[in-house]
């Protein structure tokens, strides 16, 4: 066997190694990891606007994923953007449907929709939304802007919650 099957049988693993399943509690907790969490919380905690920056590799999104799985699911709502350049319009996008909303064909619709989702989190579900961003390097300037201005209708519902994992200083 080659490939990753005759690493499996050859080391009698049962899972795939290295895969990005791994549940937070199972990575190692060096002192720049844990620091990168706790920071990331007290941008929760803030309600702020947080960018981690660093190499790639060096464990930002992972970071993103610890702070995360760290926090209360009955007391906040986590969308994840992946793939932030799909432009201004598909991350409204995603957000909307996140939320639970089927997005509105045209931008113009879409952005009051995306607040008004936002802010019903707050006010109707009494949960605070968390958007995290991997890759935010890869964001458009317009997308950039869009989530600023998001975020400045979004003071509605000031339990709102940002973070943005960039690849690149």
């Amino acid at each position: 066997m080659t490939g990753i099957e005759g690493l499996r049988a050859h080391w009698g693993l049962t899972r795939t190694p290295f895969s990005k399943d791994l549940a937070p509690s199972m990575l190692h907790g060096h002192r720049a990891h844990a620091e990168a969490v706790a920071r990331i919380g007290w941008c929760v905690a803030e309600g702020s606007i947080g960018v981690l920056t660093g190499e790639c590799g060096s464990g930002k999104t992972v970071a993103a994923r610890a702070a995360v799985h760290a926090l209360d699911a009955s007391r906040h709502t986590i969308v994840y953007l992946g793939t932030p350049g799909v432009g201004l319009r598909g991350t409204y996008a995603a957000i909307t449907s996140a939320l639970g909303g089927v997005p509105h064909l045209h931008q113009s619709a879409l952005i009051p929709q995306t607040q008004d989702l936002l802010a019903a989190e707050a006010a109707e579900r009494a949960k605070k939304a968390l958007i995290v961003v991997d890759e935010a390097h890869l964001l458009a300037a317009e997308t950039l802007e869009g989530l600023r201005c998001l975020s400045k209708a979004w003071t509605r519902a000031p339990s709102s919650r940002w973070c943005c994992s960039a690849s690149r200083p």
